[in-house]
C-alpha cells in the first residue's frame, strides 16, 4: 500500500532501543500523550489527573499517631511524574470499571482504572469545539479502552505511558487492542503496524505506520 501520512506517527529513538511517539486522547480538544511504542505488551496505559485524586485506589493519606491519639497527614510522594490525560476536560470520556487494575511493565508498576475515550493518531484542529465525525475521521480517532493511571512508578523518563501493540491472544479481548479498534472503525484496512527504524547516526527519522508496511 502507498504510505499515508495521516497514518504515520513520528518516533523518537532512545538509544536505538526504545521508541517514543505521541498520540492524542479526548474530545472536542485532543490531549497529547507521549507513549512508549511497545510490541511486547497489550494495553494502553496513560498517566492521568487521577494522580492528584487522594481517593483514587483508596490510598491512605493519613496514619494513626498514638502519641497524639489521632490521625495525622501522611507524607506521600508524587505518584506520577506527569498527568497527561484529564478526563474532566473531555466530553467523550467515561469510566468503565470502578475496580482498580494493575499492570507490570518491566520495572514499572502501574495502577489505574479502565476508561474509554477517543484515541487519535493526529490532533484535532486547535480551537475546535465540536469534534464532528468528519473531524474525528480526519484525525484518525477511535473510541478506545485504556488504563487511566493514578500511580505510575518506573516509567521511561519523559513519557506519559505505554502503547502496547502486541496482539491479544484472546479474540474476546481484541477491543482492548488499539490496532483492532482502528480497523473496526474503518480507519485502517488491516490490524497491523510497521516500523521504519533507523539508528541515531543516520540522517533520517523513525516512524510507525498503522495499517500497512513501508512501501519504499
Amino acid at each position: 500500500m502507498k504510505d499515508e501520512q495521516s497514518l504515520q506517527v513520528p518516533l523518537e529513538s532512545r538509544g536505538d532501543a526504545v521508541y517514543v511517539g505521541t498520540i492524542y486522547l479526548g474530545a472536542p480538544k485532543t490531549q497529547p500523550v507521549r507513549v512508549v511504542f511497545d510490541t511486547g505488551s497489550e494495553y494502553l496505559a496513560i498517566t492521568s489527573s487521577l494522580c492528584d485524586d487522594k481517593m483514587a485506589g483508596n490510598y491512605k493519606f493519613k496514619v494513626y499517631d498514638s502519641a497524639h491519639n489521632d490521625f495525622i497527614d501522611k507524607s506521600v510522594p508524587d505518584r506520577c511524574t506527569s498527568k497527561a490525560y484529564d478526563m474532566h476536560q473531555s466530553s467523550s470520556s467515561k469510566i468503565l470499571s470502578r475496580s482498580s487494575s494493575k499492570l507490570t511493565y518491566g520495572s514499572a508498576n502501574l495502577q489505574g482504572f479502565i476508561w474509554e475515550d477517543e484515541a487519535c493518531l493526529n490532533p484535532v484542529a486547535e480551537g475546535n469545539k465540536t469534534n464532528t465525525l468528519a473531524e474525528q475521521k480526519e484525525a484518525k480517532c477511535s473510541p478506545f479502552q485504556f488504563l487511566a493511571l493514578y500511580k505510575a512508578e518506573g516509567l521511561e523518563e519523559n513519557t506519559d505511558g505505554i502503547l502496547g501493540l502486541s496482539p491479544h491472544k484472546n479474540d474476546e479481548k481484541r477491543k482492548l487492542h488499539y490496532l483492532w479498534a482502528l480497523k473496526d472503525q474503518g480507519i485502517i484496512s488491516r490490524a497491523m503496524v510497521s516500523f521504519s527504524i533507523v539508528s541515531s547516526d543516520m540522517d533520517d527519522s523513525p516512524y510507525a505506520l498503522f495499517g500497512g508496511i513501508n512501501s519504499t
